[in-house]
């Protein structure tokens, strides 16, 4: 959302020319206004209103080039945007929030949610979560599953002729400040070793005191918990789950692709470049594929 006039967002085709534009805004009370813009075609929209509804517009035209611009200083929402060609095929939306865990989804209002599943008719929800809430070394295990349950009965009350994809995190690493500190290279060159049981039995006393024992990369002690939570989360309700990190062989995984050549991860050993998402997705996919052909190959007994 903006509250500034001359505020804009823009989404261009890399692909050539679309035959369609959708925006959908937020109406609140004191909403500003902002336009639309896509194939030379232009949409003054209104979005004040006595309560919070969704407006949306669409711009059939064929265009390459999407973009909202707000027209004062009162607050416009946008909700979603979407290009597309009037043609069968696969719909992707993808809805990454930096910084999201599991629980970013209660903040969002019902009625929006069951709206867009409504229209969506989505054939496939993926649902990938996991790496902050490993990385929270005071995190409830057994709550934060239960609390993954709860989200998946709620998506699956709005889509219930959906398929559901859980993705257990990837293999990430930490290397504790202080020993950030003790040499400038320091995280560059520290060593990767998976914490043993009593190290993360004591960790938090270890990391407290600043012990040596820890001064090198290591995965968070709750990422795997997390990762195991979700596994049984997604059997229990009937959800495919895929293990992310056995596409960088476990622990420490991460280590060997920040320094791979070219890198496959950054150096903090948590985000992935655009080459190791480009193998993680094709992992993923032909894991996907196998299963739909044997499905295939089954239907045609």
């Amino acid at each position: 959302s903006a509250g500034d006039p001359g505020a804009s967002l823009s989404l261009t085709s890399a692909r050539g020319a679309l035959e369609w534009a959708e925006v959908a805004f937020a109406t609140q009370a004191k909403g500003g206004a902002a336009s639309v813009s896509f194939g030379g075609v232009t949409r003054l929209v209104p979005t004040g209103g006595e309560e919070l509804k969704i407006k949306r517009v669409r711009i059939a035209r064929k265009g390459r080039r999407l973009e909202i611009e707000t027209k004062d200083a009162s607050r416009v929402s946008v909700l979603s945007w979407s290009l597309g060609n009037n043609r069968p095929g696969i719909r992707y939306v993808n809805f990454g929030i930096p910084g999201a865990t599991a629980d970013t989804p209660q903040r969002w209002d019902e009625r929006f949610v069951a709206n867009d599943l409504a229209r969506l008719k989505p054939d496939l929800i993926v649902l990938g979560y996991g790496t902050n809430e490993g990385f929270n070394d005071d995190l409830d295990a057994e709550a934060y599953g239960a609390r993954v349950t709860a989200l998946l009965k709620r998506l699956k009350g709005g889509a219930p002729k959906a398929s559901f994809l859980v993705l257990g995190p990837p293999d990430a690493a930490r290397l504790p400040r202080f020993a950030r500190k003790k040499a400038k290279d320091a995280a560059a060159n520290a060593p990767c070793r998976a914490l043993s049981e009593t190290e993360r039995r004591d960790y938090a006393l270890l990391r407290k005191a600043k012990s040596p024992v820890l001064a090198r990369w290591h995965p968070p002690p709750k990422l795997s918990a997390v990762r195991a939570g979700l596994r049984r989360v997604a059997e229990r309700q009937g959800a495919y789950f895929w293990d992310w990190s056995k596409v960088m062989n476990g622990p420490c995984g991460i280590h060997a692709w920040a320094r791979a050549e070219p890198p496959l991860a950054a150096g903090d050993r948590v985000h992935l470049r655009s080459a190791g998402a480009k193998r993680s997705a094709s992992a993923l996919f032909e894991e996907l594929m196998a299963g739909y052909e044997a499905h295939v190959k089954l239907a045609a007994r």
